[in-house]
Protein backbone atom coordinates (compact mmCIF):
# COMPACT_ATOMS: atom_id res chain seq x y z
CA UNK A 1 0.00 0.00 0.00
CA UNK A 2 2.92 2.45 0.58
CA UNK A 3 5.07 4.10 -1.67
CA UNK A 4 2.91 4.65 -4.45
CA UNK A 5 1.41 0.77 -5.02
CA UNK A 6 -2.45 1.50 -6.20
CA UNK A 7 -2.82 -1.99 -7.14
CA UNK A 8 -5.08 -4.16 -5.58
CA UNK A 9 -3.90 -6.03 -3.06
CA UNK A 10 -4.75 -8.60 -0.46
CA UNK A 11 -4.47 -7.95 3.36
CA UNK A 12 -3.82 -10.75 5.57
CA UNK A 13 -4.74 -10.95 9.44
CA UNK A 14 -1.19 -10.26 11.64
CA UNK A 15 -0.37 -11.23 15.47
CA UNK A 16 1.85 -8.31 15.40
CA UNK A 17 1.22 -4.29 15.00
CA UNK A 18 2.80 -1.60 13.41
CA UNK A 19 5.62 -2.37 10.70
CA UNK A 20 5.99 -5.68 12.56
CA UNK A 21 2.85 -6.79 10.74
CA UNK A 22 4.92 -7.37 7.72
CA UNK A 23 6.98 -10.36 9.46
CA UNK A 24 5.80 -13.12 7.83
CA UNK A 25 5.71 -15.58 11.02
CA UNK A 26 3.25 -13.39 12.53
CA UNK A 27 0.68 -13.69 9.81
CA UNK A 28 -2.12 -15.92 10.84
CA UNK A 29 -3.44 -19.13 9.36
CA UNK A 30 -6.47 -21.45 9.51
CA UNK A 31 -5.65 -24.94 8.87
CA UNK A 32 -3.63 -24.59 5.76
CA UNK A 33 -5.06 -21.09 4.56
CA UNK A 34 -4.13 -17.38 5.78
CA UNK A 35 -6.63 -15.11 7.60
CA UNK A 36 -7.76 -12.34 5.15
CA UNK A 37 -9.38 -8.91 6.42
CA UNK A 38 -11.62 -6.87 4.02
CA UNK A 39 -10.12 -3.57 4.81
CA UNK A 40 -6.69 -1.96 6.05
CA UNK A 41 -7.90 -0.19 9.67
CA UNK A 42 -7.37 3.41 10.39
CA UNK A 43 -3.90 3.46 11.91
CA UNK A 44 -2.53 2.08 8.32
CA UNK A 45 -4.57 4.03 6.03
CA UNK A 46 -3.08 6.92 8.29
CA UNK A 47 0.60 5.94 7.67
CA UNK A 48 0.15 5.62 4.08
CA UNK A 49 -1.47 9.22 3.72
CA UNK A 50 1.14 10.76 6.03
CA UNK A 51 4.02 9.10 4.38
CA UNK A 52 2.84 9.77 0.39
CA UNK A 53 1.87 13.47 1.66
CA UNK A 54 5.33 13.54 3.30
CA UNK A 55 7.81 12.29 0.23
CA UNK A 56 5.18 14.23 -1.88
CA UNK A 57 6.63 17.61 -0.05
CA UNK A 58 10.63 16.49 -1.33
CA UNK A 59 12.11 16.51 -3.95
CA UNK A 60 14.66 13.20 -4.76
CA UNK A 61 17.42 15.02 -3.58
CA UNK A 62 15.89 15.50 -0.21
CA UNK A 63 14.58 11.78 0.05
CA UNK A 64 17.54 10.46 -0.88
CA UNK A 65 19.36 12.53 1.56
CA UNK A 66 17.47 11.86 4.19
CA UNK A 67 17.22 7.59 3.74
CA UNK A 68 20.94 7.78 3.73
CA UNK A 69 21.36 9.54 6.87
CA UNK A 70 18.62 7.23 8.58
CA UNK A 71 20.52 4.39 6.74
CA UNK A 72 24.02 5.71 8.21
CA UNK A 73 21.96 6.78 12.02
CA UNK A 74 20.78 2.80 12.18
CA UNK A 75 23.76 1.03 11.43
CA UNK A 76 25.84 2.99 13.97
CA UNK A 77 23.42 1.33 16.82
CA UNK A 78 24.81 -2.15 15.18
CA UNK A 79 21.18 -3.62 15.16
CA UNK A 80 20.44 -6.18 12.41
CA UNK A 81 16.57 -6.43 12.87
CA UNK A 82 13.46 -3.84 13.47
CA UNK A 83 13.21 -6.57 16.55
CA UNK A 84 16.94 -5.63 17.68
CA UNK A 85 16.48 -1.60 17.64
CA UNK A 86 12.92 -2.64 19.79
CA UNK A 87 14.16 -4.58 22.14
CA UNK A 88 17.46 -1.94 22.73
CA UNK A 89 15.71 1.29 22.33
CA UNK A 90 17.00 2.94 24.76
CA UNK A 91 20.91 2.19 24.00
CA UNK A 92 19.64 2.78 20.16
CA UNK A 93 17.68 6.03 20.73
CA UNK A 94 20.93 7.10 22.78
CA UNK A 95 23.28 5.95 19.71
CA UNK A 96 21.32 7.71 17.44
CA UNK A 97 21.01 10.90 18.76
CA UNK A 98 24.79 11.47 19.58
CA UNK A 99 24.76 10.11 15.48
CA UNK A 100 22.45 13.39 14.84
CA UNK A 101 24.57 15.46 16.93
CA UNK A 102 27.61 14.81 15.19
CA UNK A 103 26.86 15.23 11.02
CA UNK A 104 27.39 18.30 9.54
CA UNK A 105 24.96 21.40 10.28
CA UNK A 106 23.78 20.89 6.37
CA UNK A 107 22.69 17.25 6.96
CA UNK A 108 20.88 18.30 10.43
CA UNK A 109 18.87 21.22 8.90
CA UNK A 110 18.02 18.67 5.95
CA UNK A 111 16.84 15.98 8.64
CA UNK A 112 15.61 18.42 10.82
CA UNK A 113 13.67 19.69 7.55
CA UNK A 114 12.26 16.51 6.72
CA UNK A 115 10.86 15.39 10.07
CA UNK A 116 9.17 19.08 10.23
CA UNK A 117 7.29 18.30 7.37
CA UNK A 118 6.22 14.56 8.33
CA UNK A 119 5.12 16.02 11.67
CA UNK A 120 3.45 18.43 9.44
CA UNK A 121 1.54 15.61 6.92
CA UNK A 122 0.94 13.45 10.32
CA UNK A 123 -1.08 17.02 11.52
CA UNK A 124 -3.03 16.77 7.98
CA UNK A 125 -3.54 13.15 8.09
CA UNK A 126 -5.14 12.90 11.87
CA UNK A 127 -7.41 16.26 10.68
CA UNK A 128 -8.82 14.15 7.60
CA UNK A 129 -9.16 11.14 9.63
CA UNK A 130 -11.27 12.90 12.86
CA UNK A 131 -13.34 14.48 9.50
CA UNK A 132 -14.36 11.48 8.39
CA UNK A 133 -15.23 9.53 11.34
Amino acid sequence: MLLGHEEKYTIIHSTESGIMQHDIYSWELLCDKFTYLEKVNNSSMFIDFTLKHWLAGMDNRQREQFVDTVYAVMQDTNAKTLRDISENWFVCVKTMLRSLKNMDEETRKSVSQALRLLLHSAKIGLAQMMQNK
